[in-house]
C-alpha cells in the first residue's frame, strides 16, 4: 500500500528520471498563472505544448469544489521495534498507519482534519500519533522525533480524484490521501486522452 512507498526517495528519483529524458525539474516555485500553451512562473511566461495543472489545493480558483484537507505525520527513531511491513491502526477520528523506514526509522501519520491551516503540526496531534505508537508498542515510548510535518491535501466532495479540461488545460486534482497510487492511473488516462485526439 502507500505507506509502504518512502514518498521522499519516490520523489527524488522521479526529478532523476525526469532530467534523464530531458524534462525540466522545478521545485518550490510558485505557478502564477495557467493558459491552454502558457504557463506563467515568477513573472516569466513559457510555453507549453499541453498544460496540466497538478498543483492541488494551489489549484482553488480553477476547480471551485476543491478544497484542502489537513494531513500531519511524526518520523520517529526507534530501535526498540522491528515491522516488515506498514500497520493500520484502527482509531476512532483517523485511518492511521504505522510505516517503516530504513535504520529503525517509522512514520506514522497521518491526521484527517478539515481544515485549511497550513501552520505547524498541533499539539494535538502530535499527542494522538504518539499516543497510537505507543499502543502499537511499549518500546516507542522511548521513540525520538526526527520530524513533524503538516500539508494540505486536495480533495473533492466526493474524496475522488478529477481529471478534466477546462479552457485548454487539463486539470489532475483531487487525488486526497490516495496520490502515490493513483496518480500513475490518472496519467495513463491523460496520455490516453492527449493521443486520442
Amino acid at each position: 500500500g502507500e505507506g509502504q512507498l518512502a514518498n521522499d526517495q519516490w520523489m527524488a528519483r522521479l526529478a532523476v528520471e525526469i532530467d534523464r529524458l530531458g524534462g525540466h525539474w522545478h521545485e518550490g516555485v510558485n505557478v502564477e498563472q495557467i493558459s491552454a500553451h502558457h504557463l506563467s512562473t515568477g513573472g516569466t511566461r513559457h510555453s507549453v505544448d499541453v498544460a496540466v495543472d497538478t498543483r492541488g489545493v494551489g489549484s482553488k480558483t480553477d476547480l471551485p469544489a476543491l478544497r484542502g484537507v489537513r494531513g500531519e505525520v511524526l518520523r520517529v527513531a526507534c530501535p526498540g521495534v522491528q515491522l516488515r511491513r506498514p500497520v493500520r491502526l484502527m482509531h476512532p477520528r483517523y485511518q492511521l498507519y504505522v510505516a517503516p523506514r530504513p535504520h529503525h526509522e517509522f512514520v506514522v501519520g497521518a491526521t484527517e482534519l478539515e481544515s485549511e491551516d497550513a501552520g505547524p503540526v498541533t499539539v494535538r496531534s502530535v499527542l494522538e500519533l504518539s499516543s497510537a505508537l505507543h499502543s502499537l508498542h511499549p518500546a516507542f515510548g522511548e521513540a525520538r522525533v526526527l520530524r513533524m510535518s503538516a500539508a494540505l491535501r486536495p480533495a473533492l466532495d466526493d474524496h475522488r480524484p478529477t481529471l478534466v479540461q477546462r479552457d485548454g488545460v487539463w486539470h489532475l486534482n483531487g487525488l486526497f490521501r490516495h496520490g502515490y497510487l493513483c496518480a500513475p492511473a490518472l496519467v495513463t488516462d491523460l496520455v490516453n486522452l492527449l493521443r486520442a485526439s
